[in-house]
C-alpha cells in the first residue's frame, strides 16, 4: 500500500515539473516577441523616411533572425508600428513594438523646470548611545590608569 503513495506522490511531483515547464517555455517564448519586437521595430524605424517597404524589410530582417516572424508592419507618420508572433513548442506568443524619433515637444516638456517649491532640508538625527555600547565606567578607570 505504502508503494502506491510513493508513485502517487512521485506522479503528482511529475505532473507539477510538467506544468512549470511549459509555463517556463511559454515565458520564454513572449520575452523573445517581445525582443524581436522591438528590436524590429528600431531597426525599421532608422528607414521609415525611405518608405514603408524598405522600413518593414529591414524590420523582417531582424525579426527573423530573432526567431519571428512579423505579422502586421505599417508607418504611422514616422513610427513604424510592428506586430510579431514567436513560436516555440509551447505554442505561439505575440507581440507589438513602436519606435520612431525622438519629439522636439517632448524633450523640452521633460527639461522644462517646473513651478514647484524647492523640497526642504531633511533634518538629521543622531542615535542616542546605547548604555550598552557606552564605555563602562572600570573600562575607562582602565585606560586612564594604562596611559600615566
Amino acid at each position: 500500500m505504502s508503494s502506491l503513495y510513493a508513485i502517487g506522490v512521485g506522479l503528482v511531483f511529475v505532473v507539477a515539473g510538467t506544468v512549470v515547464a511549459a509555463e517556463g517555455a511559454h515565458l520564454v517564448a513572449r520575452e523573445q516577441a517581445r525582443t524581436a519586437a522591438d528590436l524590429g521595430a528600431l531597426a525599421g524605424a532608422a528607414y521609415a523616411v525611405q518608405g514603408v517597404d524598405v522600413a518593414c524589410a529591414r524590420a523582417g530582417e531582424l525579426v527573423r533572425a530573432n526567431g519571428a516572424m512579423v505579422t502586421d508592419c505599417r508607418l504611422d507618420g514616422l513610427d513604424l508600428l510592428l506586430s510579431v508572433t514567436a513560436v516555440t513548442g509551447a505554442g505561439a506568443a505575440e507581440a507589438t513594438a513602436r519606435a520612431g524619433p525622438i519629439r522636439i515637444a517632448a524633450v523640452a516638456e521633460a527639461a522644462a523646470p517646473r513651478a514647484e517649491a524647492p523640497l526642504p532640508a531633511p533634518k538629521l538625527r543622531y542615535p542616542r548611545q546605547s548604555s550598552a555600547l557606552a564605555p563602562r565606567r572600570a573600562d575607562r578607570d582602565f585606560v586612564s590608569r594604562s596611559e600615566v
